[in-house]
Formats: structure tokens, sequence, C-alpha cells
């Protein structure tokens, strides 16, 4: 293998790597980003209905502690149930209340 092949694999990797990251959702390729804090901002991008975002405002404002600090980003998989990736930021245990409410809230 020469080194010039061996550039050529690095950059198709790396384009099929970032592409994939993309396609998940997880480098800002998502159908909805939602953004948390500080202070009690709750900013819903992308494609939720507008009747849906003072639904999820509020769920994320009654949360013991106050709105936590992070990003979740949401893409609409078979059938319209969201698939979600948290930052590392937010707590599993609200990870998983905030993904059994969006997967209902969301439908």
């Amino acid at each position: 293998m020469t080194e010039s092949m061996g550039w050529m694999l690095a950059v198709v990797g790396g384009v099929a790597a970032i592409a994939w990251l993309v396609r998940s959702g997880r480098l800002g390729g998502g159908d909805f980003v939602i953004r948390l804090g500080p202070g009690d901002r709750v900013e819903v991008t992308g494609k939720v209905p507008r009747s849906k975002v003072p639904g999820i405002a509020g769920f994320f404002r009654d949360q013991a502690g106050g709105v936590p600090r992070g990003r979740i980003v949401g893409t609409f998989g078979p059938g319209g149930t969201p698939r979600l990736w948290f930052s590392p930021t937010i707590g599993p245990a609200l990870r998983q209340r905030a993904r059994n409410f969006l997967i209902e809230h969301l439908r």
C-alpha cells in the first residue's frame, strides 16, 4: 500500500464518519433541536409543530432544580417516533423522563 492510498483511505473514512454523524442527528443534522438553559430558557427549533412548543418548555421548566443546561437533538424515525440524543450535561433520570415525555408528546 502506498502512502497516497493510505491518505485516500483516511479521507474516505473521515467523510463516511461525518456523513454518518450528520445522518444520525448527532452532528446538527437532526429534525429538531431543544436547547436548554441558562435560567428558564427552553428553545425549540426544527420540525416541531408550534402547538407542541409550550408543552415542551413547560415540561423542562417544571423539573426539580430548574431547567438544566444542555441540548437534545432529535430525528423522526419510522412511524414518526422521535429518536433522541442528549448532551452529557443532562442526567440519566431526566433523559429517561424527557424521552418518555417527548415520544408521547410529539406523536
